[in-house]
Order: C-alpha cells, then structure tokens, then sequence
C-alpha cells in the first residue's frame, strides 16, 4: 500500500511536490484555500484578456521548470518569447536583448566609464557564482554583508546602481537597492538574467492548470491545522459553511508563504520558527489595462528607474510575450509598483487606484488613458520576499535546522530568492525528502542543475 502525503498549497511549490511524490508512487491530496491553483503564479481572463496576476515573465534560466513541464506533457503550450527589454531614462526607452552582451555594451542607457565600471561586477559575480544555488540560497551566506546599494557605491558607480542595480531590483523585488542584500542583485543577474524567455498564450499558470489536472485537488479547502504524532501527520480543514474534516497521512507538504507557516503547523521547532518570523514580504497592488489598440512598442518589459517615477518599477507588454494574450489589435499591459505604493493603496478602491496609476504610467506611456478599455487591479499582500543584509545568513539557520526526515516538510519562496522557479525548486526538494524518507532509491533530480 503506497504512502499517503497531503500537500497545503497549490502555488508551483505544492503542485511541484505533488506532482513528484505520485510520480513516485505516493497517494496525494492537495488542499488549496482559493477558488483556483496558481497562487502567485495565476492567470485571469476577462473579456478576452489574459492577465499574469503574478508570475509573468520565464526566464529560459529556470531549467527545473522546463524539465517538470516536459515530465508533464505539457511542452505543447510553450512558446518562444522576444528577450527585448528596456529602461527608460531622461524620456526615452534605451531597449537591449536580454540575452545580447553587446547590446548591453553598445546602449546609450550607460556611460563608457559605467560599462569599464561593470568589469568589476562581472568579477565580482564570478566569484560568488556557485553559491547562488536555486535549492539553497543560504550557501551565499559569506557575501551576505552589504545593501545592494553599498556594494554599488563601493565597488560601481551611482548611474550603475540608479539605473541598473535599482530598476532590476525594484521590478522583481518592489524595493529599494538600500533595504535589499547584493546577495539578490547577483542573483538575478546570474540566473534570470541575461538569457532568452518562454511563455504560454493561455497564461504563465499553464503550468500550475496542467500539474493540477493529473492530481486531486480540493479548492476552497481551509486548513486551521497540521499536528505531527509518532504514526504520521493529521490535517484539519473545512470549506466555508461546512464541518470541519480531519484527515491522517504518512506526512504533509506545507507549501503556503512564511507568514502563515507558524499557524498551520504549531510544532515548528524554535529555530525554524524565530527564522520565519523574521521573513518579510512585499506588498503588491499591480494594475493591468486592457487596451483597444496595441502601444508601438516591441519590449516585453521596460523598467523604470525610481529617478524617473519614486514609485513606478516596471511595465510589462503582455501583448508582447505571446499570441493569444489580448484579442488581436489590442494590447494588454502590467504594471508593478514600489512596496509603499502597495502599503498606501491596498486598502483603496479600485477606481481610486486606478486614476492614481494612470497619472504615473502616464510619464513612461503618455495618452494611453482615451484607450483603456479593461483594468483589474490586482493585490497581494504577500508578493515577493523582502531581504536585508544578513537574511540569507539567517536563511542558513533554517535550512541547517531542516530534519530531513521528519513527516512535516515545508516549501516556498522563501527557501531562495523569491520566484516562482525557486518556489518550485523547494517543491520538489521537499517532495525528495519524503522520497527518501520512504525508502524510495529513486530520485527527482533535486541535485542537478
């Protein structure tokens, strides 16, 4: 008789451990607490409109998610996106391929000093390359000593860190290069980064929709608790005006954001739990617009330094990432602002937020407010992990502390740098210590690259 395993989340991280564990022939049930699986890695579509509430852009750098779509049959819905990025600067958009270096020495964004400057950084993130590991970020724990902004001013220059080191920062973080460890700078730039993309014209949950489709999965599942005995686990949860199910399995997958794992599951040792109190996330409110004819515009992002606009970091051209994502003629954008912008406007109602952002994208894409013709503002509250000089060094107590056999094993975002790859990476290292626990010989592949 096969090990039964719940799974608390159906983000990538819960869906990717889940997906592992029946490939191994455990029995899983998924419990997700929303009306849809995704999480932070969801798609909505409105009035023929396809909008990323989340995730948005793939790098081709996410090998592990690449791998588990081929394991699921889902190579079909993928397709080849431009890398055509740009920033913008003194009212104009400096536009390079991300996966071109010498676009990126033959822009004008930069000064030549600021690209001898770069030189520095090159080498710099040479010798902290293998460290900067999806599976365990805590690895970079020595280089974990500066903001991004004082390493930047210590070894670069102020244009590299306003309008390179802050707008990468601010669009994949929503905050300053002052709050946010260097740790995180070099990680993006080796790992998302300089490579091509890839997308699905039906959403970037593509894969989350046809991950959960091979698995059982209960939606509007709330759990109140996971409680570890010396037998297995036992979970409680219910669905709104129902009684409350307490259901037992050989072990548990809890795959939700830091923030909610103390309550879920009490046990949690001292260390782990002081670790994850400490975790902070990024406030997101974002605003998508449906528009009735496409920008002339060919980036699928451009980012925008905060010397530009204080609180605007980005605009994504979902029209642009791929077919399908806006009825033809039309055009779909995404915009991300700071983490005060999030605090400020969570509670404001969408119409307030709306007039607000336009009157910012406004500077970056002037006239767009006669060709609005859909706009969904989206929040969360939990949206990308905020770190700090030293974070990562603390990230090193919770993975030492992690007991590779207990019933109980925890993923997310948290476990590296926060993004959907990295949530999917602790998915399936979490499902590879219950395969081992087991006794099962084989594996998911949690140490290749």
């Amino acid at each position: 008789m096969s090990e039964r395993v719940i799974v608390i989340g159906a983000g990538i991280a819960g869906l990717a451990a889940a997906f592992r564990l029946k490939q191994h022939g455990f029995e899983v049930l998924v419990l997700e607490r929303e009306r849809h699986v995704g999480g932070r890695m969801s798609t909505r579509t409105a009035r023929g409109f396809r909008i990323d509430l989340g995730a948005s852009i793939l790098p081709s750098t996410y090998r592990r998610m690449s791998r588990l779509i081929a394991d699921a049959g889902l190579q079909v819905q993928v397709l080849p996106t431009s890398d055509l990025v740009g920033v913008y600067r003194d009212g104009q958009v400096h536009r390079f391929r991300a996966a071109s270096k010498l676009d990126l020495l033959k822009t004008q964004l930069l000064s030549w000093s600021s690209k001898v400057a770069l030189s520095r950084m090159l080498l710099d993130l040479q010798h902290i390359g293998a460290a900067l590991d999806w599976y365990d970020i805590s690895k970079a724990a020595p280089w974990d000593i500066e903001s991004a902004a004082q390493y930047a001013r210590r070894r670069l220059n102020d244009e590299l860190l306003e309008y390179l080191l802050a707008p990468a920062l601010g669009s994949f973080h929503l905050s300053s290069p002052e709050r946010l460890s260097i740790v995180d700078f070099f990680f993006a730039l080796r790992n998302v980064l300089g490579g091509t993309f890839f997308n699905s014209q039906t959403g970037a949950d593509f894969l989350c929709r046809g991950l959960a489709a091979q698995l059982p999965v209960e939606l509007e599942a709330h759990v109140s608790g996971v409680a570890e005995h010396a037998g297995g686990v036992r979970v409680a949860w219910s669905r709104p005006g129902m009684p409350e199910r307490v259901e037992d399995a050989s072990a548990c997958v809890v795959a939700v954001p830091a923030t909610q794992v103390r309550a879920l599951y009490p046990q949690l040792d001292a260390v782990r739990s002081d670790v994850l109190g400490r975790i902070e996330y990024s406030t997101s409110v974002a605003v998508h617009l449906g528009l009735m004819r496409a920008p002339d515009e060919r980036a699928i992002l451009i980012q925008v330094p905060r010397r530009e606009h204080p609180e605007l970091r980005a605009v994504i051209f979902d029209h642009n990432k791929a077919p399908g994502r806006a009825p033809p003629g039309k055009g779909l954008l995404a915009t991300y602002w700071q983490h005060d912008f999030g605090l400020r406007n969570y509670e404001r109602d969408d119409a307030a937020v709306i007039e607000t952002a336009l009157a910012g994208i406004d500077r970056v894409l002037p006239g767009l407010g006669g060709d609005i013709e859909l706009a969904h503002v989206q929040r969360w509250r939990s949206a990308a992990v905020l770190s700090r000089p030293g974070a990562y060094r603390e990230l090193a107590r919770l993975v030492q502390a992690t007991d590779p056999r207990t019933r109980v094993q925890l993923a997310g975002d948290y476990f590296s740098i926060s993004t959907s790859h990295a949530s999917l990476c602790s998915g399936e290292r979490a499902a590879q210590r219950l395969i081992t626990a087991f006794g099962s010989a084989a594996s998911v592949g949690a140490s290749s690259r």
